[in-house]
């Protein structure tokens, strides 16, 4: 399935694919380059990760952690802001944590 991925970091589009992902169980995966996106629509986690490290944002319970494969060491990191909005087809991820010096909004499209 095809799935249109926006990124706005601040006030700058950062991003904007068209990528090829799946949505199996209200749970959405997409790659974009080496990096494994998903999106849990039920739990309202969002999980980046490749072979580096892995970020995890919990939107109801607002906690980050940011994991480190290789040394294994993970970080947790303060969540100023979180938004979690589901749509139709549509989901809109809306974060602030104190390592990003903005807001991020991320926007996931999709078509049945």
């Amino acid at each position: 399935m095809k799935i249109k991925v926006c990124l706005i970091k601040g006030e700058d589009k950062v991003l904007e694919n068209i990528v090829l992902g799946n949505i199996i169980d209200n749970i959405i995966s997409f790659k974009i380059e080496d990096m494994l996106n998903t999106i849990d629509i039920n739990k309202e986690l969002f999980i980046r990760e490749n072979d580096e490290y892995k970020f995890f944002l919990d939107f109801l319970n607002k906690s980050c952690i940011l994991t480190l494969k290789k040394e294994n060491y993970s970080l947790d990191i303060n969540v100023d802001k979180c938004n979690f909005e589901i749509f139709d087809n549509k989901i809109i991820i809306d974060y602030y944590i104190e390592t990003d010096e903005c807001n991020n909004h991320l926007i996931i499209e999709w078509n049945d």
